[in-house]
């Protein structure tokens, strides 16, 4: 299959309706126990987002109603539960045919039974449905995932989803050549988006499947830690806050759970929440692992010849860049009545008033007047000045050319200009003008070229590393906890398993004997594939 063509708002639309029609092949079919050998890539002891239309599967906290969501191309699906290895036998066991009370297994005691999955399953495929209807990309993903996994639609599957995709309910109540006329697309376009979006969808519930008991176990354990921490009071508090809200109001009333359900849900999400943070800060990054790490890249962080410099601004603007307003913008706003002769005037006149202020602040700082003091009190850079940052530009990378416009030279490239023949210290002698205003510029410091320092790098190194590591900190807890919990299938499982998998194999033969005599392929034209 080719990659679809997903750019369109048609496309999108037709997205939305025919998982419809997914949902009705899908989302219904048995949940496979220990289904884990989809993928060998991911974790299921991976905790990530918490926003059910982008947290991946194989989550530690899962999503705000506590249950698995849509899965991610990161994330295919969780290694064999090593500490489940009676999991192997069980991949062909249909859970949802389980009665809802049975449990499936105990996590040092608390046990978590054939109902919870359910409910969570569900959960998860409508937080797939969303994921796909809302972010194209993620169909190619999973498109990509069907591959590796070599998941494929089934005939029936393929009819169905065709079927379903051209009911009138389907396509905004009109018929199949109205709305593909009205839309601008072929049969043969529509065919291929609805099949691609049926395979992706197909994929996306396998690796639910596969990874859901997983995470349940995961977050039980998370749970479990974030009560001996005693983060349930604080939990609930936030839940009584929330309760005497409006949003709280409008949960009950689009929700079919219990208000216990609700209340149970909402402080579990809390206490998770809660426990995470914790976690992530125990693991987070040091300085020292940071320069490490700065070392190792030390040749990524090369730049030219730079000089480093600081500015007095006094705004005279020359064009609208909102918030910032022009001159004559400014005067119009004022004067709404002026006339074109009047504004050229006034704007002239404003022109001048402001490059004599700037004028006279150079002339104060050429004298040796203290520049910082000067552009912290007098700069028209208000953010700057707010923050007494004593007008610093920071360095200027001269290697980096900043295009102008209209093929002239960029407003940072003046202000270099202006200090080139200086030595660090001085003053620009000269205002130099920019589409922003008159600016009084100091030459603080010039480097030749060579490697950014570590704190110069530290902040960004930080933000790039952070989510990578906080991954790692969040997988290794939940290993770690794994290898000392009571995890352990119940016997009315494996029982109950065992059983379904004897119904099954007594099945086989009559399917192969009916098998058997089907005409065997090529004996006649048009004989059966």
């Amino acid at each position: 299959m080719k990659k679809p063509s997903l750019k369109t708002e048609t496309a999108i639309k037709t997205m939305s309706l025919i998982l419809v029609a997914a949902l009705g092949l899908s989302a219904c079919e048995a949940p496979k126990a220990g289904s884990g050998k989809t993928s060998d890539k991911g974790s299921g002891d991976k905790a990530t987002d918490k926003n059910p239309a982008t947290a991946g599967t194989g989550t530690v906290a899962g999503t705000a109603s506590g249950t698995a969501a849509a899965p991610n191309q990161a994330n295919q699906g969780p290694p064999e539960l090593s500490d489940l290895p009676q999991l192997a036998a069980l991949n062909n066991v249909s859970i949802s045919k389980l009665k809802d009370s049975l449990v499936l297994c105990t996590v040092n005691g608390t046990p978590l039974t054939v109902e919870s999955f359910k409910k969570e399953y569900r959960d998860a495929v409508l937080s797939l449905q969303a994921v796909l209807t809302s972010q194209p990309a993620k169909v190619n993903e999973l498109l990509g995932t069907a591959r590796s996994m070599d998941v494929k639609l089934t005939d029936e599957e393929h009819k169905k989803l065709l079927e379903t995709a051209r009911r009138k309910e389907s396509l905004e109540g009109k018929a199949f050549t109205e709305f593909l006329k009205e839309k601008k697309i072929t049969e043969a376009q529509f065919n291929e988006q609805v099949l691609m979006l049926g395979l992706a969808f197909k994929t996306g519930t396998k690796l639910i499947e596969g990874q859901l008991l997983n995470e349940m176990i995961n977050r039980e354990l998370l749970l479990q830690e974030a009560r001996r921490e005693g983060f349930y009071r604080a939990a609930m508090n936030h839940y009584i806050q929330f309760k005497h809200s409006k949003k709280y109001e409008q949960l009950v009333k689009n929700s079919s759970e219990t208000e216990e359900q609700i209340k149970e849900e909402i402080i579990n999400h809390e206490m998770m929440v809660m426990m995470m943070e914790k976690i992530d800060k125990e693991g987070a990054l040091s300085d020292a692992m940071l320069k490490e790490q700065y070392e190792k890249s030390k040749e990524g962080f090369k730049h030219g010849a730079r000089v480093r410099l600081s500015h007095i601004v006094i705004a005279a603007p020359t064009f609208d860049n909102p918030p910032l307003e022009s001159v004559r913008t400014q005067i119009k706003r004022q004067k709404p009545n002026i006339t074109p002769d009047e504004l050229d005037k006034e704007e002239k006149i404003l022109q001048a008033i402001q490059f004599n202020k700037a004028q006279a602040l150079l002339e104060r700082a050429k004298k040796g007047e203290d520049f910082k003091t000067m552009a912290d009190r007098d700069s028209d850079d208000v953010p700057a000045r707010a923050a007494k940052t004593g007008g610093d530009l920071g360095w200027i990378d001269l290697s980096l050319k900043v295009p102008g416009s209209n093929g002239g030279k960029s407003d940072q490239e003046r202000l270099c200009d202006a200090v080139k023949d200086l030595k660090p210290g001085h003053v620009a002698p000269e205002l130099v003008h920019t589409a922003f205003g008159w600016h009084i510029v100091k030459l603080v410091d010039r480097q030749p070229e060579g490697c950014l320092s570590f704190d110069e790098v530290k902040g960004t190194l930080n933000q790039v590393l952070s989510q990578q590591n906080k991954e790692a900190t969040e997988q290794n807890w939940v290993k770690e906890k794994r290898k000392t919990a009571a995890i352990k299938l119940s016997d009315e499982f494996l029982r109950a398993a065992e059983e379904q998998k004897k119904a099954a194999a007594a099945a086989t033969p009559a399917t192969a004997s009916t098998t058997a005599a089907a005409p065997p392929a090529g004996t006649a034209k048009g004989a059966v594939r």
